[in-house]
């Protein structure tokens, strides 16, 4: 769904998440237990990566 960052793998084909991931990971779960919905942080991400979108991003 887009919602983290691609993660590499280990040799064994588990996830290997760096910190960044697990922040991206962690600021979605507060997003849905906030009552957010999946299509909303969608497209918040993509503004996320896109210059100048601070004030769509808030709202």
């Amino acid at each position: 769904m887009g919602l983290i960052p691609p993660a590499s793998r280990k040799p064994n084909g588990i996830r290997d998440f760096d910190q960044e991931s697990c922040n991206w990971i962690e600021f979605v779960r507060c997003l849905r237990d906030a009552g957010v919905q999946i299509e909303a942080l969608i497209d918040y991400i993509k503004l996320f990566y896109q210059e100048g979108t601070a004030e769509a991003r808030i709202e």
